[in-house]
C-alpha cells in the first residue's frame, strides 16, 4: 500500500474488525498484538513470487 503501512491502517479500523496480517515481515508480529489482530502469518518470499 502506498502512503500507509498495514499497521497504521489496522489501527484506524474499529475494534470489532477482525484483522489477519499476511506478510513477509516477521519483525512486526509483536506489534500486531497491540491492535488485537486475529493472526499474523509470515509467508516465504518464494511463495509470493508465484502470485
Amino acid at each position: 500500500m502506498q502512503g500507509i503501512t498495514g499497521m497504521k491502517f489496522a489501527r484506524m479500523l474499529s475494534k470489532e474488525t477482525m484483522v489477519i496480517f499476511i506478510t513477509v515481515y516477521s519483525e512486526y508480529a509483536l506489534d500486531s498484538y497491540d491492535i488485537d489482530s486475529i493472526d499474523y502469518l509470515v509467508k516465504l518470499i518464494e511463495m509470493l513470487k508465484r502470485y
